[in-house]
């Protein structure tokens, strides 16, 4: 590398060549530039002028190619989208702040659409009636306005407008750049530069002052000149002194362009070069100055170097060369200068990839993330906030953080409760209910924190939410369940005590209602004792009938399901209410035009409506109205009746209301428990309810109750509907043939003493031989014993030891044509047909009545089909 010489040599020779120049050029230069520098001075200002309104065009220039370029890029087609306008104008407002003070496009109906900087207040403004509109839109060529002051920067400016393809983009050009020129030129002092336009306003000067206050220059004779379109140099007087102008006409605008000095400080140099007399200390001075001026050149140049490349590298540009320098201080200094720009731009890069980074971890969070300036607007936020809440993003950008909440109370309330928190302790974490946009509830776990400035002051916060609509919602029906499930476990146990109970008191009955009936049928019987022994059947049937409704509410006896009119059978039912339903209560029918077939059994179909109805009649002791109603349904979807799930389907429902006092809900739960009663004592049983929900449970359906007090009670059941195919049947007449006879072997096995005498007495007097045993061993060695004089076995199903069903499977082993017959207190379908498909020939449920065990038996005996 070639040897550079060093600045303190260059400088040492410098103070060599001031001692001895002065002597040398003093006489030279004396009478060579005297009268040249007249000449030279004024047409250097008029050089001074021309280039200053070179200038003032290279702006305009620039200008109108930056717009030119905007158009072409934002134009249908461009390579801007329409999404990215907006960072486009930024960008191009941020690389030349020395040409816009703003830029805007208008679409076709002059409303602002995008502009740099962004003013949210201005978007959406109405520029129609502007003439930067009117005239860029029917010119459709670029245009410029007349120059005014900005309101906003307070400064020159004009407008160009050049046309697009659906409005106009709007340029406001920075015209203080003008005066900040004017101000550089060196013109000393009473010296000035300025620009003005057509009419001789001030629009750049080197006194801000006459910008600033508008002020129109006409009035002086070189600025009347130069807006008449002279130029040149002139001579004129401003505040009574002579002074030098020089005017050049700008040549894109026409603007005039004044650059004036006095003449007494424009000629000072001819007056010093002519005055030589004052001998070589003037020179000495004169020639050190501008050695000292050309020093500092040399200094300033790679200096000024520096300086434009900082405001590059500040504005992310590093892509520059650097001179090549004369000394070598200014190379290390440009290369350490270089490398320093280059790590920066280094370490811009990286911080933007990581902003970039946690930009997209934020959108993809799948909770919501908002940010809000310390009056709590929002700034920013990411996708799932806007999904979540149902907003576009130019919905929320600098709104109120109060949309999302339902009213301004809720607001105030959350801002009250949460934010001295966040400022105390920097967050804050709990659940609240807001609001979507649609009005719907949006509840959510929020987290919300402190944002700080560099400084370390809040300068506002971030929350993030976590919707919890669906755990909300998860838990509240879990908490159904729950309940439904106690309900269900509650009616069960209650359900089981009361089935024990009856099976056990059917014994009871049966021994009791076999001697009624065998003391009923004895002969020389007087009426007096036989209305006595009709009075005890009758109370025995009451019992009998008591110990059904536990057995049909417990679920342990089910009756016969078939075809059935729920219409007919309400109608049948009605007929018997109307003639024991008081008077002042009005029975109302409205009942299904085309009602679904059921799969029902009419007998407690009756039972249900019946109980029901006594129930209206109780709640309406001065009268009212009692409405029994049917209607079809069909379930789309699954439906919760009670603690029972409804799935989709074919319904009948049948609808029983009253206008009685009604319930409250404390009783409303207890209604379908047995033995449950609101009556006094001697008003009732309390098993009317439990005995229909027993029904409608053995029928597949559901039951509720609407009430409340003083509106009277609703009570509706559902029935699932019976396949299309099936249909009703007409019930058949009664039976009042006289009970039959037999001479055959009975093997009666049951472990209740009672219950097997008072059967083998009734069997003895209608002819028939008995063979009892207590339990199912003794049965099977006495089969096995007799087997072939026993024509037939009546076989207990509930009995110690093995129990009737194992005895049953052991005698149809040992003699698969013996014919059984079962007989139980309980009687579910599934109990009688495991019977039934294991062998046994008929069942028959206790208690039961002498006429009903003789027929069965003789069915059975004769060959006939099974009867169950």
């Amino acid at each position: 590398m070639a040897k550079r010489l060093r600045l303190s040599h260059l400088l040492l020779l410098f103070i060599i060549l001031i001692g001895f120049a002065p002597l040398v050029l003093m006489g030279f230069l004396g009478h060579r530039t005297t009268q040249a520098m007249r000449d030279d001075i004024a047409y250097r200002n008029l050089a001074l002028a021309q280039s200053l309104a070179g200038q003032v065009d290279s702006l305009l220039i620039r200008a109108r190619d930056q717009l030119l370029e905007l158009q072409g890029n934002i134009a249908h087609g461009g390579l801007v989208s329409a999404g990215q306008i907006d960072r486009y104008l930024s960008s191009k407002l941020t690389h030349h702040p020395e040409l816009f003070n703003m830029i805007m496009v208008l679409d076709a109906n002059g409303l602002v659409t995008n502009l740099a900087p962004y003013h949210f207040d201005l978007l959406g403004i109405d520029w129609s009636n502007h003439a930067a509109f009117q005239q860029g839109s029917a010119e459709r060529r670029p245009v410029w306005s007349s120059t005014f002051i900005s309101p906003r920067t307070g400064s020159p400016t004009m407008t160009m407008s050049l046309p697009l393809d659906d409005g106009v983009l709007v340029g406001y050009l920075n015209l203080a750049k003008l005066s900040h020129i004017a101000a550089q030129i060196d013109l000393g002092p009473g010296g000035y530069a300025a620009v003005v336009d057509q009419k001789g306003t001030a629009i750049a000067h080197t006194d801000p002052t006459f910008v600033d206050e508008q002020r129109n220059l006409k009035d002086l004779s070189i600025f009347s000149e130069a807006v008449a379109g002279h130029k040149g140099v002139f001579s004129f007087e401003q505040n009574g002194r002579p002074m030098l102008g020089s005017v050049a006409l700008a040549p894109l605008t026409g603007w005039p362009v004044v650059v004036a000095q006095p003449e007494d400080k424009a000629f000072a140099p001819v007056r010093e070069m002519s005055n030589l007399t004052l001998g070589s200390m003037m020179i000495v001075v004169l020639l050190a100055t501008m050695i000292g001026l050309w020093s500092i050149w040399l200094v300033q140049r790679p200096i000024s170097w520096l300086a434009a490349n900082a405001a590059r590298v500040a504005g992310g540009d590093d892509n520059f060369t650097p001179p090549a320098g004369k000394f070598r201080e200014f190379d290390d200094l440009t290369a350490s200068f270089t490398a320093m720009a280059r790590a920066i731009h280094s370490r811009e890069e990286a911080l933007r990839a990581s902003e970039e980074h946690l930009r997209a971890i934020v959108q993809g969070s799948a909770d919501a993330i908002v940010t809000m300036d310390i009056q709590r607007n929002i700034t920013d936020c990411n996708r799932a906030f806007l999904e979540q809440f149902g907003f576009d993003a130019q919905e929320v950008i600098g709104q109120s953080v109060a949309m999302i909440h339902s009213s301004q109370a809720s607001y105030q309330t959350f801002g009250a409760k949460v934010y001295p928190q966040v400022l105390r302790d920097g967050s804050w974490r709990g659940e609240w209910s807001f609001v979507r946009k649609d009005g719907e509830p949006a509840p959510m776990e929020t987290a919300i924190s402190t944002l700080l400035s560099p400084t370390g002051k809040v300068a506002g916060y971030v929350a993030l939410m976590r919707d919890i609509s669906r755990r909300l919602r998860d838990e509240a029906e879990r908490a159904r369940l729950e309940v439904q499930l106690r309900h269900s476990q509650k009616m069960e146990a209650i359900g089981t005590l009361a089935g024990g109970v009856a099976h056990d008191f059917n014994n009871i009955l049966q021994a009791l209602h076999g001697y009624v009936q065998i003391m009923t049928a004895s002969a020389g019987l007087g009426e007096v004792d036989r209305q006595r022994l009709s009075q005890m059947d009758q109370a025995l049937e009451r019992a009998s009938s008591l110990v059904r409704q536990l057995l049909t509410f417990s679920r342990k006896v089910d009756a016969e399901l078939g075809p059935v009119d729920l219409n007919f059978e309400v109608r049948q039912s009605v007929a018997l209410l109307e003639r024991t339903i008081p008077k002042m209560i009005a029975i109302r029918l409205d009942l299904e035009p085309e009602p679904r077939t059921i799969s029902a059994n009419p007998i407690q179909l009756e039972q249900i409506i019946l109980n029901l109805a006594a129930n209206s009649r109780d709640s309406m002791p001065e009268g009212g109205t009692l409405t029994i109603r049917t209607r079809n349904l069909c379930l789309e979807h699954e439906k919760t009746v009670s603690d029972l799930a409804l799935e989709p389907g074919d319904y009948m429902t049948l609808c029983v209301a009253d206008t009685g006092h009604g319930m409250p809900p404390e009783v409303i739960q207890h209604i379908f428990e047995p033995f449950f009663t609101t009556k006094g004592i001697g008003g009732g049983t309390g098993l009317g309810l439990a005995t229909v929900y027993g029904i409608v449970r053995g029928h597949h359906g559901a039951i509720e109750c609407q009430s409340s007090p003083g509106l009277g009670t609703a009570i509706t059941i559902y029935f699932p509907a019976a396949p299309p195919t099936a249909k009703a049947v007409s019930p058949s007449g009664p039976d009042n043939a006289p009970p039959p006879r037999g001479n055959e072997t009975i093997l009666l096995v049951d472990d209740e003493d009672s219950v097997a005498e008072v059967a083998q007495a009734i069997l003895e007097d209608h002819g028939y031989a008995v063979l009892r045993a207590a339990s199912g061993e003794q049965a099977l060695e006495l089969y096995a014993a007799r087997g072939p004089f026993i024509d037939l076995v009546l076989l207990d199903l509930g009995m110690p030891g093995m129990g009737g069903r194992r005895a049953l499977e052991r005698l149809l082993a040992l003699d698969p044509a013996a014919k059984v017959i079962i007989a139980s207190g309980y009687a579910a379908l599934d109990e009688k047909a495991v019977t039934i498909d294991k062998g046994a020939l008929a069942y028959i449920q206790k208690p039961f009545r002498l006429v009903e065990m003789l027929r069965t038996i003789r069915r059975a005996l004769d060959g006939q089909d099974r009867a169950v």
